[in-house]
């Protein structure tokens, strides 16, 4: 059976500089979709019952950087428990 020392400390400082950086992209993922397209671009927007309105647009980068981030670390982590059988 493998022993683990942790230091809640250093997982901490880890984990808030994660958050910070998770809700980052997420501010710029939001923000970059609600910003106004370019003005030459033809806007398709789809009508619903109601008067409801809908557009599509693109996904902005910063959503697939974070949507890949959070698949590589759910990834990784799966990974390094399998590998490390720590149990808690």
């Amino acid at each position: 059976m493998q022993s683990f020392e942790v230091i809640w400390l250093q997982w901490l400082f880890v984990m808030v500089i994660t958050g910070l950086g998770m809700a980052l992209l997420f501010f710029l993922g939001f923000y970059v979709a609600a910003r106004p397209g370019r003005p030459d671009e033809k806007e398709e927007i789809e009508q619903y019952p109601q008067g409801i309105q809908a557009r599509r647009g693109r996904i902005p980068a910063v959503m697939w950087i974070l949507y890949i981030g959070i698949a590589v670390f759910i990834i990784a982590y799966i990974t390094w428990m399998s590998v490390s059988k720590a149990s808690f």
